[in-house]
């Protein structure tokens, strides 16, 4: 039973999450060894506190309509490796992550080392950072208008530590 009690649920296998589910806050999702959750295609999954895995994926899309959302202070940042293989094409991860950060108000997307890629056209929300560790490269494929754009009156968005290769 998911209640009120704050409690540590350790996945230590590949778990597929086969329909919508609410991790509140009262959860510490901790994965360990091969544990990963697979969402299934177009349910949801919303995560409200997870230790940090590190640099593995442990997070992962049957297909693009699978949604992993992180509520607000669930984690420090949001690791695209979480999502994707070290130096994968990182699209899908990106625009969970930017949701997660825009559905919150802000928040920070960590790169981990590596080059990474991406179609781009990533619609950034405000109060973004955009981090790499100094050695990360993203690259857009294609005929992206750009790897990062942007509405009206979006402020607050910063890129660090991190070298963008496109426009």
């Amino acid at each position: 039973a998911i209640g009120a009690t704050p409690t540590e649920l350790k996945v230590t296998t590949p778990t597929a999450v086969p329909d919508n589910a609410v991790l509140p806050a009262t959860i510490n999702l901790v994965f360990e060894g091969n544990g990963k959750f697979t969402v299934a295609a177009g349910q949801n999954l919303t995560i409200g506190k997870m230790a940090d895995p590190g640099n593995k994926q442990v997070l992962v899309q049957a297909d693009p309509t699978a949604n992993i959302v992180f509520g607000p202070g669930a984690v420090n940042k949001i690791n695209i490796a979480w999502f994707v293989d070290l130096g994968s094409d990182c699209t899908n991860a990106m625009n969970l992550a930017v949701a997660s950060c825009d559905a919150n108000g802000g928040g920070t997307i960590l790169l981990p080392e590596g080059s990474w890629s991406t179609d781009g056209d990533h619609q950034v929300c405000a109060n973004l950072v955009i981090e790499g560790t100094g050695d990360t490269v993203l690259g857009a494929n294609g005929t992206a208008d750009g790897i990062f754009v942007h509405g009206a009156n979006i402020y607050g968005v910063k890129v660090k530590d991190i070298t963008l290769n496109g426009d």
